[in-house]
């Protein structure tokens, strides 16, 4: 186990982690606001440190309440606009852990994209185990937001390899989805 954890830490070598973007810190807010960092250790005298997501730990916390909030809001999966899923999908996977390589995958075949068309031009197709094979089963005839949240939180968070250059339209297309899911996700008049 220690072996392989080891060859993948080596195999997918992330850049040094940046500072957040103002719309990461929005997202991060939204998510405690909505109680998703309520079991977190760091949160103190419930006040949200954003020192503490200057390192791994505290950005994995982020994508573990961006999972679980995906998991708790499936409605906003339909109002999400395509155009924008579709060109960040088309762009390839986040990462090349078998988790965020098989959301990516599972949200290609939902917009019926064969996986050749976006392997063949990875940047990181030299280094993963899964290129160009496609994924059979849950999920892949529905489009899931915890799927979504599993891509455009590592895009979002910078967690991405260092070899891997997301172009700006690709980065756009993240941003967009991820202020429609907030907005998607606020309380209304009607829910008060």
């Amino acid at each position: 186990m220690k072996k392989t954890m080891k060859a993948s830490r080596e195999r997918e070598k992330v850049r040094a982690l940046k500072g957040l973007s103002q719309l990461a810190e929005i997202f991060i807010r939204h998510l405690y606001a909505k109680g998703y960092f309520k079991e977190a250790s760091f949160v103190e005298d419930n006040k949200l440190n954003f020192g503490y997501f200057e390192n791994s730990y505290g950005r994995d916390f982020i994508k573990f309440a961006a999972y679980n909030f995906g998991k708790d809001h499936q409605d906003i999966a339909k109002w999400l606009p395509g155009s924008h899923l579709k060109k960040v999908v088309l762009f390839g996977c986040a990462s090349l852990d078998k988790s965020n390589v098989f959301a990516a995958k599972r949200l290609r075949k939902f917009f019926k994209i064969q996986e050749n068309t976006v392997c063949s031009r990875c940047m990181l197709k030299d280094s993963c185990k899964y290129a160009n094979k496609s994924v059979w089963g849950i999920g892949t005839n529905n489009l899931l937001l915890v799927d979504v949240m599993k891509v455009i939180t590592l895009y979002a968070l910078d967690l991405v390899p260092a070899k891997l250059t997301v172009p700006d339209e690709v980065k756009d297309s993240i941003n967009q989805l991820l202020k429609v899911v907030i907005k998607l996700s606020q309380p209304t008049c009607q829910d008060s």
